[in-house]
């Protein structure tokens, strides 16, 4: 809110106006697990509660719209989406184009499933 933001956002599967992070601990041991053992994995572990905590509380919904067009790449079963197409197209005063993509969430952004995202998200800026 008040951000002026122009082009395009792009989302991957992006958790807004959830109510509480169902999968918070499991996405945590997943992090550790690829940054490893010790203090950074603590502070990371933390920082990423906090992140989440973050989006825990946002609703966009009942605020001001962007400018901006929205890309929104999701896996074909999200468990992070929680609006409606309507509540979500209502965010921008453009375009709100949802794509989907193969995998899950994590897969998606960091996994076996990123290089299809990321062909998805071309062809969806390209139109």
């Amino acid at each position: 809110r008040g951000m002026h933001v122009s082009g395009a956002v792009t989302m991957f599967d992006a958790p807004i106006a959830q109510v509480e992070s169902p999968h918070l601990e499991a996405a945590v041991a997943r992090l550790r697990a690829n940054v490893g053992h010790g203090d950074i994995a603590d502070r990371a572990a933390e920082h990423f509660r906090s992140c989440i905590k973050l989006l825990d509380r946002y609703d966009p919904r009942g605020g001001r719209s962007v400018r901006a067009s929205i890309v929104d790449v999701r896996p074909l079963k999200s468990d992070c989406d929680f609006m409606s197409f309507d509540e979500k197209a209502a965010l921008t005063q453009a375009k709100w184009t949802e794509m989907t993509c193969m995998g899950e969430h994590w897969t998606m952004i960091s996994g076996t499933n990123a290089p299809a995202a990321a062909d998805i998200l071309v062809r969806a800026l390209a139109t």
